[in-house]
């Protein structure tokens, strides 16, 4: 409080806060019950998903996105003019030093399976870190 507000002012600031309170309770409530709502609507959702079609909904590929409807190409051009030089700059040189770190992501998006592991091979990350504390000890 300052010293030149009057209790009137004050008064005006309690009740403008107290109306900001309640208006704000109603919103998250408002907004609590949506995500509740939605929440129940996914799950009956998936309840109502048929059994039988799991089978052949692992079998079937996933069609692709056409090209022109894929967010990058969409907007790519709105994104680029908005950025300023700068920032141009710094997205390319993280495009670069993406490119060096990682050459393997464009072979990966060509040929997949060249990346695929049989299941019998993969490892828990739990018994990775437990085999590497056994090799730490053994040394």
């Amino acid at each position: 409080t300052d010293a030149k507000d009057t209790k009137a002012d004050q008064a005006e600031f309690e009740e403008a806060k107290a109306e900001l309170d309640t208006l704000r309770e109603r919103a998250r409530r408002v907004y609590e019950a949506h995500e509740q709502h939605a929440q129940e609507r996914m799950w009956r959702a998936m309840q109502q998903l048929p059994e039988d079609l799991h089978e052949e909904a692992i079998a079937s590929k996933p069609e692709k996105v056409p090209e022109p409807l894929l967010f990058h190409n969409r907007y790519r051009r709105e994104i680029f003019r908005s950025l300023t030089v700068y920032d141009q700059r710094r997205l390319q040189v993280f495009h670069n030093l993406m490119y060096v770190r990682y050459p393997h992501s464009q072979e990966k998006q060509r040929n997949p399976e060249r990346f695929w592991i049989p299941e019998t091979q993969v490892v828990s990350r739990q018994r990775e870190a437990a085999m590497a504390k056994k090799n730490i000890k053994r040394k």
